[in-house]
C-alpha cells in the first residue's frame, strides 16, 4: 500500500470511528485499558496492563501538546509525539469498539473486544504480526502440582510474582473441580493482558490471551482402578507496531478528532500499570508517576 493510500485509509477511519460517531454512554463508561479475551464467557484473570521501555522522551513530547491544546501550534507538537499518536489512535479504536474489561461476563462485550482487535488493523497506523501460539499437553498422569509448574513457567517473562500467585490459585481451583468431576474437562481463560513498550523509533503493543482445559478420570485395570490427568494449554501473543517515522502523515487528520494523552492514560491506570524503575508505594502494583 502507497502512503497516499495509506493516509486515505485512515482518514476514512478516522470519520467512521471519531468521537461525533460514538454513543455517549460509550465515551463516558468507565475506563481499564487491560485487555482481556474471554472466549468461554466467563472471568479470565486480566492482569494489570505493564507498560515497558524509556518513556522519558515521550512523556516530554507529550507534555508539549499538552501546552499547546486548543492553540495554533497545536498539530505540530502533535506531529512530534508519535507516542501520543500511538495511544491515541488504540483509545479511539477501544472507545468505538465499545470495549470495557469491567465487563467480562457480557456477551456483546466479548462481542466488543473482538472488534477492538479488528478496528486496530484496520486503522492502517499499525503493523500487526501473525499470532504466535505456545502449546503444552500432557497426558502422562504427572502431579497437578508438576503439571501447574510447567503452567507457570510460560507466564514468568510477561507478568509479575502477584499475578502468578492469581494464575496458581486459579489453576488449583481447576483441579480441585477436575478431581470432584471426573471424566468432565474443566475449562478457563486463565489470563489475558496487554504490554506497550517503547523503544527509540516504534511502540510494539503485545497482546497475550491464553486458556487450559483439563480433567481427571479413573481407568480400571488388572491392578485396581489408575487415574489419569489430562491438560491442554496455549498462550497467544499478537504483537502490533506502531512506526514513528509514519506518524507526522496522519496527525494532522486525528488532532482535531481526538487526543489521548500519554500522561492521562498513564495516570488513569496508574493502580494498574507498571513501568521499570518507578518507586513502588504497595505490596504488588501501585506505583508513583513523575
Amino acid at each position: 500500500m502507497s502512503e497516499l493510500d495509506g493516509l486515505e485509509q485512515f482518514k476514512s477511519w478516522c470519520n467512521l470511528h471519531g468521537q461525533n460517531k460514538i454513543e455517549p454512554e460509550i465515551l463516558n463508561q468507565e475506563l481499564d485499558f487491560s485487555m482481556s479475551e474471554i472466549s468461554e464467557l466467563e472471568q479470565p484473570i486480566t492482569v494489570k496492563e505493564l507498560v515497558g521501555g524509556d518513556w522519558t522522551h515521550a512523556l516530554i513530547r507529550d507534555d508539549e501538546v499538552r501546552k499547546q491544546l486548543g492553540k495554533p501550534e497545536l498539530v505540530e507538537v502533535f506531529k512530534n509525539s508519535p507516542a501520543t499518536g500511538c495511544i491515541t489512535i488504540l483509545d479511539m479504536a477501544r472507545i468505538s469498539s465499545g470495549f470495557n474489561p469491567f465487563k467480562p461476563l457480557d456477551l456483546a462485550n466479548y462481542r466488543a473486544f473482538l472488534n477492538y482487535i479488528d478496528t486496530i488493523k484496520e486503522s492502517g497506523v499499525f503493523d500487526v504480526n501473525p499470532i504466535i501460539k505456545q502449546n503444552y499437553s500432557n497426558d502422562k498422569n504427572d502431579d497437578w502440582g508438576l503439571v501447574i509448574n510447567a503452567i507457570l513457567a510460560y507466564y514468568k517473562d510477561v507478568t509479575t510474582v502477584c499475578e502468578l500467585e492469581k494464575i496458581k490459585v486459579m489453576l488449583n481451583r481447576l483441579v480441585y473441580n477436575a478431581e470432584s468431576s471426573l471424566d468432565k474437562w474443566q475449562k478457563k481463560t486463565l489470563f489475558a493482558q496487554q504490554i506497550v513498550e517503547v523503544n527509540k523509533n516504534k511502540i510494539i503493543v503485545y497482546i497475550y490471551n491464553s486458556k487450559v482445559t483439563l480433567r481427571e478420570s479413573r481407568q480400571r485395570d488388572i491392578r485396581g482402578y489408575q487415574t489419569r490427568r489430562e491438560v491442554r494449554f496455549s498462550i497467544e501473543k499478537i504483537s502490533c507496531i506502531f512506526y514513528f517515522h509514519r506518524w507526522a502523515d496522519y496527525a494532522e487528520t486525528v488532532a482535531n478528532t481526538h487526543i489521548k494523552l500519554v500522561r492521562d492514560w498513564l495516570n488513569e491506570n496508574s493502580n494498574k500499570s507498571r513501568v521499570s524503575g518507578r518507586k513502588i508505594n504497595s505490596n504488588c502494583d501501585k506505583r508513583e508517576w513523575a
